[in-house]
């Protein structure tokens, strides 16, 4: 999608945007080895079950200013963050004097890295962040275990509906590599309470029925998965789930 006016319109219309492989994949696969060479990611990221009962914390456990791998390659993030499509698409959507609020990588974990013990007290949760099992280390980074649709702005509570969120594939993503997963159509409702009322309605369409908790008004969205190779960019409004 080429046509600047299109691609906002269908952010308008859908809530979310897929730019496609928009960013040189050299360029992404040269970050994503730099993180590698400087963090090697394996099943030793997690705490012990008795180092984590000593000292349970569950704030506090993402990346912030002083503890953010990405802190450490502004030069790489620049050639994403000055991106001509990119930056086109961003003056258009949110208007040229935007500004970037956070930046950080997020890993979608193998179940086969978890111990069983975090497997056990996580099961029915329906926010899988890992944060508070990670060393401390490693928390540069956010972690993920498979998550329940949500919207962005439950983590900025009272906030305007002002910003969106914007995601960079640094490697090539099948169905097979945690790829995202959205309901298009589902910011229409505006801001909802989690967990979200949720129907699948059509299961061969992939079409669920999202009715709000607030306005008991109700939407049918399509159940979209974002597969797509290096450089692939994704963006989407703060209410789409």
């Amino acid at each position: 999608m080429n046509d600047i006016n299109a691609q906002v319109e269908s952010f308008i219309e859908n809530g979310y945007l897929n730019l496609g492989s928009v960013v040189d994949q050299q360029e992404c696969s040269g970050l994503l080895q730099k993180l590698k060479d400087r963090q090697n990611l394996s099943p030793e990221i997690f705490l012990s079950e008795s180092e984590f009962n000593q000292n349970p914390v569950y704030k506090g456990v993402n990346p912030i200013p002083g503890r953010n791998i990405l802190e450490h390659y502004q030069d790489d993030l620049d050639n994403i963050e000055n991106n001509e499509v990119i930056v086109s698409t961003l003056n258009r959507v949110l208007g040229d004097e935007y500004e970037i609020l956070n930046k950080k990588v997020i890993c979608g974990v193998p179940e086969s890295w978890i111990p069983g013990w975090i497997l056990e007290r996580i099961r029915d949760n329906p926010v899988n962040n890992l944060g508070a099992y990670i060393r401390p280390e490693y928390r540069n980074n956010t972690y993920f275990y498979g998550i329940e649709f949500h919207q962005d702005i439950i983590d900025w509570p009272g906030r305007e509906l002002d910003f969106i969120t914007l995601y960079v594939y640094l490697h090539d993503v099948t169905g097979r590599d945690a790829p995202l997963q959205l309901l298009s159509d589902s910011h229409r409702l505006g801001v909802d309470q989690f967990p979200h009322d949720l129907t699948m309605i059509d299961e061969s369409k992939k079409i669920w029925k999202f009715k709000s908790a607030v306005t008991d008004e109700a939407v049918n969205c399509q159940f979209l998965t974002i597969t797509g190779e290096a450089g692939n960019v994704g963006m989407w409004h703060s209410c789409t789930l």
